[in-house]
């Protein structure tokens, strides 16, 4: 059968963003074609769009080595055959590449039923999605905390010790979204036309195209309580409404400061990409650690309401950032009888732990 080349790798390409990468569960690293219809899944996250070409047959080709093979031929047009039972072979004049079919087939159905989300700003929607996966958490035996949490007008990132939220018009819903999904559709904000919610099971988006996104809600409370599973705590109860302890004022030079912090952790695996803040007698210290670079340590004065303890907190740069370009006064709250510091800006807020560690 002959192919266009580069139309077949624009398939590809489009839901080579779901393709897995645990290499326990092969099937999750390839494509699986079925018709005219190409779907990629990592196990959670599922991809699919339409092909030019009918495959007759259903399989799984492995989806990394076989797009960039693809990618490297200069020909508008290939042949594509099954030359042996499990091998899938592409011609492109003399270079020749063959590929094993995995002989594991799983359903490559994405469920399209469910309510269709009335959401005003949908890139709005997508880049709260994208502030609180900021602070998600990394440990997957935390269920719903791995994901960012949307309910009414609020949006939430919880790791059990800084929680993000965001203000706005998000819909009703009450649904968990897993990380990738929302790494996902930050990428294909432009293109994102409905938002389908099966409730407590699939969430589904469909781009432009017949690209469709989908993936299972993360299930449990959110967040959950320690002492009492099963049961939810009020997450909005940790956000203050008394007056705070102490009101502390920084400059617009902690713009460029914390500049500097996220250029230097790019590098830095997630969970530690933090820098430790910490406050005293008017200065305030910056320290990022780099295990390829060493530190980075910087300090600026601030200006202080009322005077108070020394105090110490770790952030992401990058969320604390997001807020604070946003403020007229570069200000942040300390609530000592909470142990907590507080920044809230232009209906985004931040909230971190204060530390018991100092300088």
């Amino acid at each position: 059968m002959k192919v266009d080349c580069k139309e077949l790798v624009k398939s590809l390409e489009k839901v080579y963003p779901a393709v897995g990468i645990n290499i326990l569960v092969p099937e999750f690293k390839c494509f699986q074609f079925q018709g005219n219809v190409v779907t990629a899944t990592d196990g959670m996250v599922r991809m699919s769009g339409p092909l030019l070409n009918t495959f007759e047959i259903p399989m799984l080709i492995p989806a990394t080595p076989f797009l960039q093979f693809l990618r490297g031929l200069e020909v508008s047009e290939i042949d594509v055959a099954l030359s042996k039972p499990n091998t899938f072979t592409v011609k492109a004049g003399r270079i020749k590449g063959d590929f094993t079919i995995l002989t594991k087939y799983t359903s490559t159905e994405i469920p399209l039923e469910g309510d269709l989300l009335e959401i005003e700003n949908i890139p709005e929607f997508v880049n709260a999605l994208s502030y609180c996966k900021q602070s998600v958490s990394k440990d997957e035996t935390l269920g719903a905390l791995c994901g960012v949490h949307t309910r009414e007008n609020r949006m939430y990132g919880c790791d059990r010790f800084n929680i993000l939220r965001v203000v706005g018009k998000f819909g009703g819903s009450k649904v968990t979204l897993p990380e990738k999904l929302v790494e996902i559709l930050a990428k294909n904000t432009e293109d994102i036309q409905d938002i389908i919610y099966l409730t407590n099971t699939h969430f589904t988006v469909a781009l432009k195209n017949d690209i469709f996104i989908s993936s299972p809600v993360l299930q449990g409370p959110y967040p959950e309580d320690p002492h009492n599973p099963g049961e939810e705590l009020d997450i909005e109860g940790y956000f203050p409404t008394e007056k705070a302890t102490q009101e502390i004022f920084f400059t617009e030079a902690i713009l460029d400061i914390l500049d500097r912090h996220i250029i230097f952790l790019k590098e830095v695996d997630v969970v530690n990409r933090l820098t430790k803040v910490f406050i005293k007698e008017n200065k305030c210290y910056f320290t990022s650690k780099n295990v390829n670079l060493g530190n980075l340590e910087e300090e600026v004065e601030y200006k202080v309401s009322t005077e108070g303890v020394p105090i110490t907190f770790l952030c992401d740069p990058v969320s604390l950032k997001k807020i604070l370009e946003n403020s007229s006064t570069f200000g942040f709250e300390v609530h000592g009888e909470k142990g907590i510091v507080y920044f809230n800006t232009n209906n985004y807020s931040y909230i971190m732990n204060i530390s018991s560690e100092e300088e």
